[in-house]
């Protein structure tokens, strides 16, 4: 599944569809609510990891940070359920893994450079596939795209850390 098309499956239209087919009783829907949940959820969370203008920058106050704060709980609460319980999960091992690390990570550095004086940080920086955009346009040297990549992943690495005042970094 490409990006474009999980965005509409995992979108609030989707969750507020799902809902009112609910109230409608509608046929094999009658008990979707946690269905939408999670599409809610994983609406707003990839909206969270995904801010690229100054205007919607995430500070300590938005709320960009409690929901990625909910996702990775619910993340840790699904696996320790399955765990626990034998319930099914909703994604494989290694995925929920690296949700995990993603999520910790990401909100991890918010608060990190937030501390360190950022006013504001755009998570949609941190998240940009540049080798994967290189492929799409179809740019298929791979050596070439892979020293594009390290000298695009250099210059992001510089662009997060200069949003931070007295922020240093070292690559």
């Amino acid at each position: 599944m490409n990006v474009r098309l999980a965005l509409q499956l995992f979108s609030r239209s989707t969750a507020i569809g799902l809902k009112v087919y609910q109230r409608l009783k509608e046929p094999g829907l009658q008990d979707c609510h946690k269905t939408a949940e999670f599409t809610l959820m994983v609406n707003n969370v990839f909206d969270a990891l995904n801010v690229k203008l100054p205007q919607f920058g995430i500070t300590s106050s938005s709320k960009e940070i409690e929901v990625i704060k909910e996702f990775l709980d619910a993340v840790n609460e699904t696996e320790e359920s399955h765990v626990t319980r034998g319930t099914v999960i909703f994604a494989s091992q290694v995925t929920m893994e690296s949700l995990r690390v993603t999520l910790a990570s990401v909100r991890d550095l918010i608060g990190d450079l937030l501390s360190k004086g950022a006013r504001f940080v755009l998570t949609g920086k941190m998240n940009q596939d540049q080798f994967g955009d290189s492929m799409k346009r179809g740019e298929k040297d791979r050596l070439s795209s892979y020293e594009s990549l390290q000298e695009t992943v250099g210059a992001k690495l510089s662009e997060i850390c200069a949003t931070a005042q007295d922020y240093t970094c070292s690559a």
